[in-house]
């Protein structure tokens, strides 16, 4: 019933369609338009052809030779509009210009076919002047402005030496392809490098992201987010023009000097072809309802990648490095503030330490409290603030110091430093918080302790609750009915006033160590790690087939689930993971060897497992499963 109501449908809206086309037959218009008639040689014309009162698929316009002008074209658009029984449509096919020598020329008229009827449209005339001197374009063979010639071998080579520090997909089809572009090859440790994603194409091109992800191994990355709508502009690559969308950008900081190879991955892409049909189905599904881009157009999909990039990471200079240095990288600036300068002894004053910049603040450690006598020293909230902005990362980190002095007097909190290197100058700097001076009056109250006399009162209240609850209990089984009602009432008032206070007192401290963990994200990623990876392991034990596909997913899987799980309790990014580094930093924090021995065996296992025979899978993804459950058991 269905399959006929559709076909009913269509053959309807088919009909009406057909009639639409011919009762407008006589009202077809074409007409050419340029946005300047009047340019200089290095500059581009746009020229479109504007179709009106006919809708569908339309074949693309005869352009003549143009002997003065390199061409490409840019697209269509169509409208179409129905009001009060009558109807308008209009399709434009949209082309640049790009004019190759001075001089006046003209544009003949432009052909049109309609139902085997060819319409034209009028001439135009261009004028072109000479190029400035400040602007110079090559010039370039001339070339078929309907389907654009591919560009001597040699375009790659050009395109890489217009961007000294590139890395361009190769081969294939000319008229697409990506760029990744590294804001530079050399850099210090922990210094930002931005990678750029470029896709540059000459067809109608639909983006629809990464094939492969990419492989950045021992980087800390942060993705910058891009509009939904991708940001479209016109490049010129050796007098070619292109459309370039900028799909990526990532600010990548190395944990570790070295050599570096990055795998910037593959992108899918899916470009239209353009082609000229009569179908029937294409006339209906085309314009009004898909935007120029048929059910049945035909698309054709690309995947494009580009060779590995190398990066070195430079070590950062001993020479002049400060002792209070850190491991800060980037330009920063300090700024301190205390909430009291009149307090009384024992009492807490608590200062506060803002450091904001360009860099990963997100790494950044509290700068050294010197030791004072008499003086209780605490670390109280720490808080970050992550901006990506333009092509930077930036931020602020605030530390927060609770000083309780013992002694009546004054409490004087000294200078505090802090130290970073900053990779534009190369060298490091130091920067020095303000000398604070408290007045601490004496307090006749003596330290809050415990007194013995509290202890017995605590113990007499005891005893006095044991007895009084046994009297409750002879009052209950002497009680008449009525009485019994109104007790047990009362007793569950009290009892509900009881849960109240609790529950209330719960959700407090859930509130409390919810806003604890949002300003402290190492903490909140450690104390998660253990949960998430269990939960994953179980996810693991679900995959565990026959299918030898599925079992080769299970060990990436299983990979995946140990990166980001030494990544939460490392604190690091799990595309910046290398087992050196993971070693280094377990050693660090005191793991015992056995743990980190685990850990690299369980490495090699998953990566000597895509050389086992196919037939060992079931019984290795076993092992693989005990092995995570060992670590998971280790003190991390």
């Amino acid at each position: 019933m269905r399959i006929r109501s559709f076909f009913f449908i269509l053959s309807l809206a088919a009909s009406l369609t057909v009639q639409a086309a011919v009762s407008t037959a006589d009202q077809v218009k074409v007409a050419v338009g340029v946005d300047k008639q009047t340019v200089y040689q290095d500059e581009e014309v746009s020229l479109n052809v504007k179709i009106f009162g006919v809708s569908g698929n339309i074949a693309a316009p005869r352009l003549p030779h143009f002997q003065a002008f390199d061409s490409f074209y840019s697209g269509r658009a169509s409208h179409f509009t129905f009001v009060n029984g009558k109807s308008e449509s209009l399709v434009a096919f949209n082309y640049v210009l790009v004019p190759k020598s001075a001089g006046i020329f003209k544009i003949e008229p432009i052909e049109v076919v309609i139902d085997g009827k060819i319409y034209k449209t009028e001439a135009i005339q261009i004028e072109v002047l000479a190029q400035s001197a400040a602007s110079q374009v090559p010039a370039v063979p001339q070339q078929s402005p309907v389907q654009p010639q591919p560009p001597p071998s040699s375009l790659l080579a050009q395109r890489t030496a217009a961007y000294p520090v590139t890395t361009v997909s190769q081969g294939g089809d000319e008229n697409i392809f990506l760029r990744v572009v590294p804001s530079r090859q050399e850099v210090y440790t922990n210094e930002q490098l931005l990678l750029t994603y470029s896709l540059l194409t000459r067809y109608d091109t639909r983006y629809e992201g990464f094939d492969q992800e990419p492989e950045t191994s021992g980087f800390w990355i942060e993705d910058f987010p891009m509009d939904k709508d991708i940001g479209k502009q016109t490049e010129t690559v050796n007098g070619r023009k292109y459309v370039r969308a900028d799909i990526k950008k990532s600010a990548l900081f190395p944990t570790a000097p070295g050599e570096y190879v990055i795998k910037p991955g593959t992108i899918k892409a899916s470009v239209q072809i353009q082609q000229s049909s009569n179908n029937f189905l294409d006339e209906f599904f085309n314009d009004s309802f898909f935007n120029g881009s048929g059910m049945f157009a035909r698309r054709v999909d690309k995947l494009l990648t580009v060779p590995p990039i190398k990066i070195t990471v430079k070590p950062l200079p001993d020479a002049g490095k400060p002792k209070s240095f850190n491991g800060a990288v980037g330009d920063f600036r300090l700024s301190s503030s205390i909430d009291k300068h009149l307090i009384n002894q024992n009492e807490p004053v608590t200062l506060r330490m803002v450091i904001e910049g360009q860099g990963n603040v997100e790494t950044l450690a509290r700068p050294p409290v010197p030791e004072m006598p008499d003086v209780k020293i605490y670390d109280s909230d720490t808080k970050s603030d992550f901006f990506k902005t333009q092509d930077l990362i930036a931020g602020k980190k605030t530390f927060e110091v609770i000083f309780i002095p013992r002694l009546a007097g004054s409490l004087i909190i000294p200078p505090i430093e802090f130290s970073f290197f900053n990779p534009r100058t190369g060298a490091y700097q130091t920067l020095v918080t303000e000398r604070y001076e408290v007045k601490v009056n004496q307090s006749f109250s003596p330290v809050p302790e415990t007194p013995k006399e509290l202890l017995s009162v605590t113990e007499k209240a005891k005893q006095e609750v044991k007895s009084e609850g046994r009297d409750i209990r002879y009052i209950h089984e002497k009680m008449t009915p009525s009485w019994t009602w109104l007790n047990s009432y009362l007793l569950g008032v009290g009892s509900l006033s009881t849960l109240f206070a609790v529950a209330a007192v719960i959700l407090f401290g859930i509130r409390r160590n919810e806003e604890f963990l949002d300003s402290n994200t190492s903490v909140k990623r450690d104390r998660y790690a253990l949960k998430n990876a269990v939960k994953q392991t179980r996810r693991l034990r679900g995959m565990l087939t026959k299918d030898g596909k599925s079992e080769q997913l299970f060990f990436d899987e299983a990979e995946r689930l140990m990166n980001q799980y030494l990544a939460d309790k490392l604190n690091l990014s799990p595309q910046a993971l290398t087992q050196n580094l993971v070693a280094e930093k377990l050693t660090e924090r005191g793991v015992s060897g056995q743990a980190i021995q685990k850990i690299q065996k369980f490495y090699d296992d998953c990566g000597m497992i895509r050389f086992a025979p196919p037939g060992s899978f079931l019984a290795r993804s076993n092992e693989i499963l005990e092995a995570i459950e060992s670590i998971l058991r280790e003190k991390i």
